[in-house]
């Protein structure tokens, strides 16, 4: 279900995850558990319309943050 590569670059750790899209999941609820905005969500994914997801697909998630 879930696809990570992580790399480093100097000061971040960027993961790129994809989400496998089911029956049922709608962009509101994945952007909650990944707690990244919906809007976000739909620009990395180049989706127009929100309530129109296709299972089957996947979303690439971009997660940031910084080495100690």
């Amino acid at each position: 279900m879930f696809k990570t590569e992580v790399t480093a670059k100097s000061d971040s750790v960027i993961a790129e995850t994809y989400y496998h899209i089911r029956s049922g999941d709608n962009l509101n609820g994945i952007s909650k558990a990944y707690n990244i905005p919906v809007w976000q969500l739909a620009e990395w994914n180049n989706i127009e319309n929100i309530n129109k997801l296709v299972v089957g697909d996947s979303l690439k998630i971009n997660i940031f943050g910084f080495e100690d």
